[in-house]
């Protein structure tokens, strides 16, 4: 503890000489160098590659499904679509030589992701990976892992863990999946940044990021170089800390992703219970939307429950293509093809808590571009709690939403 917080406190020049002594330390030890200077060549920034995000699997006819557990028979059909159609399952060290060092991706490239670490992703879905050979990634809460539950979940069962357990991490580790992060307690960031000092607030980033490096190392011999932001929020605060630590971040804000796209915020596809086979089938073959000055900015936290959404295209689209979307309900937008601004103004107010906006266009090529960005409103009834953090509970809902799971 005494040393960790040592760490916090020191200025840049002693942090950056521990992030290297621990990267000696802990051996493979890529995540700790910081953010490495990307080296692909133009050319290579327009290769857009899909990220999938799965969280839990159901492989019982009487069993009740929710949003977030997929069933396993549809689960096999992604992955034999994934087979039929040339689209190629790709690992995180691929996908981290690409970004860093330039190496090629193969065609049609896709990473599987699978957070938090339930039982039923070794039991239900490690089975199918194993029967495609395809790789992908863990996003482990440590803290889940470590004791095989969580209190955020409402579901439990006494009978045995909610979590896998080390040895079936291993065993599919053995099988090409990468242990990653996804922090220690799964926290809601926007929330805990409201409810704290921001002294306390940095505090608690900084042991909820930096904790799982040792951590997932000692148990299962790896160094995680990524990190999945619980819930998809992400702040300044948080941004910084992952920065200095990891050499990638994913959201779960929807679309494709080039070398364009921030590497600590790129993008990937919810897939649900809900998810249909047409609404899968169409995550792929996108291009990014290359976009400047939007309002909310990516990541921006704003006190307005009606605020004026901006957003500059910087591609040749078609102007009648354009749409904007605030969650799924379209938005009435103006656009104008000479500056290439699309401004929205909120009528009706917002809910509390974070958004997601999806801006689509239609390039001159036919190519259908996508951007989505995350902002989040101010909770306005918490700032008077900033002596100290206050429990909220989360529960699951139907609704997907960068608040709850």
């Amino acid at each position: 503890m005494g040393f960790s917080r040592y760490f916090f406190i020191q200025p840049t020049f002693l942090k950056s000489i521990f992030l290297f002594v621990l990267g000696l330390v802990l051996g493979t030890g890529s995540a700790a160098w910081g953010n490495p200077t990307p080296t692909a060549t133009p050319a290579a920034a327009e290769i857009p590659f899909t990220v999938l995000c799965y969280h839990r699997f159901i492989n019982h006819p009487t069993e009740k499904t929710t949003l977030y557990k997929v069933k396993v028979e549809e689960f096999r059909w992604q992955m034999q679509y994934l087979k039929d159609n040339g689209i190629t399952p790709i690992s995180i060290q691929q996908l981290l030589d690409y970004w860093y060092q330039g190496k090629a991706l193969p065609p049609k490239p896709v990473l599987l992701t699978f957070d938090d670490g339930f039982k039923s992703v070794y039991d239900d879905a490690f089975p199918v990976l194993k029967e495609f050979g395809y790789p992908g990634v863990l996003f482990l809460i440590s803290s889940f892992v470590q004791i095989g539950d969580m209190p955020f979940y409402t579901e439990k069962n006494k009978s045995h863990r909610m979590a896998m357990n080390d040895a079936e991490i291993k065993e599919m580790q053995k099988y090409g999946l990468t242990v990653e992060s996804h922090t220690v307690s799964h926290l809601n960031m926007g929330l805990e940044a409201e409810k704290r000092t921001t002294a306390d607030f940095k505090q608690l980033v900084h042991r909820e990021i930096f904790y799982p490096i040792g951590f997932l190392k000692q148990k299962f011999g790896q160094t995680p170089a990524v990190l999945a932001y619980p819930y998809g929020v992400y702040n300044d605060v948080e941004l910084a800390e992952v920065k200095q630590l990891y050499q990638m971040a994913f959201t779960v804000n929807a679309g494709p992703n080039d070398r364009s796209v921030d590497p600590y915020k790129l993008r990937r596809y919810l897939v649900l219970a809900s998810t249909t086979r047409p609404e899968f089938m169409k995550m792929f073959g996108d291009k990014v939307l290359h976009i400047a000055n939007a309002g909310p900015g990516d990541g921006e936290v704003i006190w307005s429950l009606k605020p004026l959404i901006t957003i500059q295209i910087r591609d040749e689209v078609d102007p009648t293509s354009v749409a904007l979307n605030l969650e799924s309900r379209k938005l009435k937008i103006t656009y104008d093809p000479k500056s290439r601004l699309v401004r929205y103004r909120v009528e009706k107010p917002l809910r509390m808590g974070g958004h997601q906006l999806t801006l689509r266009a239609k390039d001159s090529q036919g190519n259908t571009r996508v951007f989505s960005w995350y902002f989040r409103i101010r909770h306005r009834g918490l700032e008077k709690t900033q002596a100290g953090p206050t429990p909220v509970p989360v529960s699951p809902t139907p609704q997907v939403t960068h608040e709850t799971k």
